[in-house]
């Protein structure tokens, strides 16, 4: 819609926001503080050009500055770089094994929005990637 690609459906973007609004606020209330943020965050980066967005963005603001996102935010990018330095580690390794031979990265999966509640699951949540033939 914001493109122009399609016509602006109002009654479409209100019952989106209102859902996510109501979503966010839900977490925020069950102190799941992370989890309301990037619903917020979210909610002004799509949103802005559709509709006002200043009250979200506020409240995401209010959340970024709290402890309890600060960490989560610190943890996701550490978890971020660990997977970086294996999968450097793990290419690295590789370059001795034969590229017709056909081998495999075992991989944590980033699951997107990231709790204390999920962690565990998180670490316990792997793909296989086939790299060559």
């Amino acid at each position: 819609m914001k493109s122009g690609k399609r016509l602006r459906d109002d009654a479409f973007i209100d019952a989106t926001w209102q859902q996510s609004v109501k979503q966010a606020a839900t977490l925020e209330e069950s102190k799941k503080y992370y989890e309301a943020y990037e619903i917020y965050q979210g909610l002004a980066e799509s949103f802005k050009g559709l509709r006002e967005v200043g009250e979200v963005e506020g409240k995401a603001s209010q959340l970024r500055d709290s402890h309890e996102v600060k960490d989560a935010i610190r943890e996701e990018q550490q978890q971020i770089r660990k997977q970086t330095i294996e999968v450097q580690r793990r290419l690295k390794q590789s370059q001795s094994c034969s590229p017709r031979a056909g081998w495999y990265i075992h991989l944590p999966v980033r699951t997107g929005i990231k709790s204390p509640a999920n962690r565990e699951a998180l670490s316990r949540s792997h793909h296989h990637f086939q790299i060559g033939d």
